[in-house]
């Protein structure tokens, strides 16, 4: 039976109901069977509760903003317990190979660091979180030190003597020698003047001053006060920073002079039996690549004299050997000094890959 109410008659058919029902069920009382309001059809539904008319706009406005919020509240829950699940992935997730891969070269390699003061600004010195990284790839490195402020011979005197205990540690017949901007002046110096061509397998120079730099004429052209004041700025940095060997700042200014250079070293002669490769560098005026505050006036004095550099060093002056590439990064964060945000170049993965070209020509 189908129960309708109705404002007037609706208890005079619960009462008709219950009597069929008793008479059905053979004169006991029961209680009229009523099918719960969830189950009503919506006529009865608004029939029972009189609503039959159209719902309160307001209502329905009310409603649908609350079927709204939830659906938000839940999309953001579910984002929330997402971004927990990720957070809590990084914190106890287990990597299967946690360690670097080992990428040994054959022969040890050593990084030969420049001239100035970039040697002193670097914890543990400069070029040594290069090494420890290639370290922790499995490669012999080496990033020993040499007075930043002083001349190509005396600081290759003191690189051979870096190289000696290298190679007596290893074992190793040969040494690759990386070296960064004057570094690559010394490592030649040390096989041309010094007799270790035959105990080099490469020499691989990165922003290498190899036809001098118009920087260096710059600051020994300013006036004697300004230029005394210069140097003895770098001599007493100089004498803070490798006691060991007292610094001759000026005449290793003179060293890196274009005209000395090139009387020195010829820019096309490399070192026989020796694969000799080269990398240059540019940033700041005239390219897109930003530059170190501290060498945007460095910058500029050497792009009008001799074009695009990398705030020390000439691009077009760097090349020398085999040219395997153009940098796009300063003097400054090819060897991971980085004063300020950007620039995206990462030094310890491109001294790596260095080795990694050493690696595949057996070196």
């Amino acid at each position: 039976l189908d129960v309708h109410y109705s404002l007037g008659g609706g208890q005079g058919a619960i009462t008709g109901l219950a009597a069929a029902m008793r008479r059905a069920g053979g004169g006991r009382d029961r209680e009229p069977r009523v099918r719960p309001r969830a189950l009503l059809s919506r006529r009865a539904l608004a029939a029972a509760s009189g609503s039959g008319r159209r719902a309160d706009p307001e209502r329905q406005r009310a409603a649908r903003t609350f079927r709204a919020r939830s659906a938000v509240r839940g999309l953001m829950l579910s984002r929330l317990a997402r971004s927990a699940e990720a957070v809590a992935r990084r914190a106890v997730e287990l990597v299967p190979d946690p360690q670097p891969s080992l990428q040994p070269t054959r022969y040890p390699v050593v990084l030969l660091h420049g001239f100035g003061a970039l040697a002193n600004l670097m914890q543990g010195g400069v070029l040594h979180r290069e090494a420890m990284h290639l370290r922790a790839h499995g490669i012999w490195a080496y990033a020993p030190h040499a007075n930043p402020y002083d001349t190509i011979q005396a600081r290759s005197e003191t690189w051979a003597g870096h190289l000696e205990r290298a190679m007596e540690e290893t074992g190793a017949e040969k040494l690759n020698l990386i070296g960064f901007s004057s570094g690559g002046l010394d490592a030649r110096w040390l096989a041309q003047e010094m007799g270790w061509a035959d105990r080099l397998a490469s020499v691989v120079t990165v922003s290498t001053p190899h036809r001098g730099t118009a920087l260096a004429e710059f600051v020994l052209e300013r006036p004697d006060r300004l230029r005394t004041w210069a140097v003895g700025v770098m001599d007493f940095i100089g004498r803070a920073a490798y006691e060991l060997v007292p610094p001759a700042s000026e005449a290793a200014l003179v060293e890196l002079t274009r005209d000395s250079v090139c009387s020195r070293f010829h820019p096309d002669d490399t070192i026989p039996g020796v694969w000799c490769a080269s990398y240059t560098a540019q940033a700041g005026k005239g390219t897109d690549a930003p530059i170190t505050p501290t060498l945007a006036i460095p910058n500029r004095v050497l792009y009008a004299a001799e074009g695009v550099n990398d705030g020390i060093v000439p691009t077009a002056g760097g090349v020398w050997g085999e040219h395997l590439g153009r940098l796009d990064a300063d003097h400054a964060r090819q060897i991971g000094m980085r004063l300020l945000p950007g620039g995206g170049f990462d030094s310890r993965a491109f001294f790596l890959s260095i080795c990694n070209r050493l690696r595949d020509r057996g070196l």
